[in-house]
C-alpha cells in the first residue's frame, strides 16, 4: 500500500534479485508520494517506481540505459503495437488510477515503464520530463494536456517517436 505510505514485504523465499527490484518499486512509490503527493497519475507512478525498481539490484543500482533488465517487456509491446493492439499513449496517459490496467488484455505497465525510460533517457525529451516532474511536484496535478505541452509535443508526435525508439532498443 504504497500509495497510503505504507510497504511491507515478506522477504523469506524470495530470491534477492527479485526482492531488490520490488523494495526498489516500492520505495520508490514512497518517494514520490512524498513529492507529488498520493494522487500521482498512474502511468507516471508506475513509470517511474518500475524504472528505479528495474535497476535495483542486492549490491546496489544500475543505470537506467535502455531497455536493459525488461526486453520481454519491450518485445511484448512492440509486438503489441506492431499488431495494432495498444492504444494511444494519450489515452493510457490519461487513465485514472481505476481504469489504468483495466482490460482483459492490458499493456499499460509495458507502455508506462518503457515510456517512462524514453522520457528519462532520450536526450531531446529529458530536460522537458524533468521540467514536467518539477511542475507537477510545485503544483500536485497536471492534465493529460499538460503533460504533452510540457513535452512540447503533440500525442501523436510522442507515439511516433517512442514507437520509433522502442523499435530501435527492441529489435
Amino acid at each position: 500500500m504504497a500509495s497510503r505510505g505504507v510497504v511491507a514485504l515478506l522477504a523469506a523465499g524470495v530470491p534477492p534479485e527479485r526482492f531488490a527490484t520490488v523494495l526498489g518499486h516500492e520505495l520508490t512509490h514512497l518517494v514520490h508520494r512524498r513529492v507529488f503527493g498520493p494522487n500521482l497519475d498512474p502511468w507516471l507512478s508506475e513509470g517511474l517506481a518500475d524504472a528505479l525498481g528495474d535497476t535495483a539490484t542486492p549490491s546496489g543500482f544500475d543505470g537506467l540505459a535502455g531497455i536493459a533488465g525488461i526486453e520481454p517487456l519491450a518485445d511484448r509491446l512492440r509486438r503489441a503495437i506492431e499488431a495494432e493492439r495498444t492504444e494511444s499513449l494519450a489515452a493510457m496517459i490519461a487513465k485514472s488510477r481505476g481504469e489504468f490496467d483495466r482490460g482483459a488484455v492490458s499493456y499499460d505497465y509495458e507502455s508506462s515503464a518503457l515510456l517512462t525510460r524514453y522520457l528519462l533517457l532520450e536526450p531531446t525529451m529529458a530536460q522537458r520530463f524533468r521540467d514536467l516532474l518539477r511542475k507537477l511536484a510545485a503544483a500536485k496535478s497536471c492534465s493529460a494536456d499538460c503533460v504533452f505541452e510540457s513535452l512540447e509535443v503533440t500525442p501523436e508526435q510522442l507515439d511516433r517517436e517512442f514507437q520509433e525508439w522502442l523499435a530501435a532498443h527492441a529489435s
